[in-house]
C-alpha cells in the first residue's frame, strides 16, 4: 500500500556533550513508522518519546497517512537531558501537517526556540508531500 502524504523528520544533535531528548508527541492524524518503510508496524507516540539523540547522533521520526486517500498532522518538542551540572530546558517545538486535501496547505513549523541554540529555518513545498526535512539542533 502507498502512502502519498508524508514526512521524515530527521533530527542532528550538532551539540558536543548535550543530549536531547524527543517529549509531548502528538499524533493528531495518520501514524508514526520505521524510516522509510510507511507499511511497517505503527509506532506509538510513547515509544517515541524518551528517544535519546547522543552528541553528534541523529534519529528520524517518520508518519504518514494511513492510505492513499490520507494525510498525516502530529507534533513533538525536542529537549535537553539534564544531568547534576544542568536542568532540562525546551529546545524547540516541531509541528507538522501534510493533508490529502486539495484545498489544504502543507504546514512544517519550529517554533518555542531557545535561544540558546541555532535552529534552521525549514522549507517546505506548499502541496504533496513534505518529505523529508533535517532540523540540525547547534549550541551557539
Amino acid at each position: 500500500m502507498g502512502h502519498s502524504q508524508w514526512v521524515s523528520i530527521v533530527i542532528r544533535n550538532f551539540t558536543h556533550k548535550t543530549k536531547l531528548e524527543i517529549k509531548n508527541c502528538n499524533r493528531i492524524w495518520g501514524k508514526f513508522h520505521q524510516a522509510g518503510n510507511p507499511d511497517s508496524a505503527e509506532i506509538r507516540p510513547e515509544d517515541i518519546n524518551g528517544r535519546v539523540i547522543e552528541p553528534n547522533g541523529r534519529i528520524t521520526i517518520s508518519s504518514s497517512g494511513r492510505s492513499y486517500s490520507a494525510g498525516c498532522e502530529g507534533n513533538f518538542e525536542i529537549h535537553t537531558v539534564g544531568n547534576e551540572k544542568s536542568i532540562a530546558e525546551k529546545v524547540c517545538k516541531v509541528t507538522y501537517d501534510c493533508p490529502y486535501w486539495w484545498y489544504k496547505s502543507n504546514k512544517f513549523e519550529v517554533t518555542d526556540k531557545n535561544k540558546k541554540f541555532r535552529l534552521p529555518q525549514i522549507t517546505f513545498s506548499k502541496e504533496g508531500a513534505l518529505g523529508e526535512k533535517t532540523i540540525e539542533v547547534e549550541e551557539y
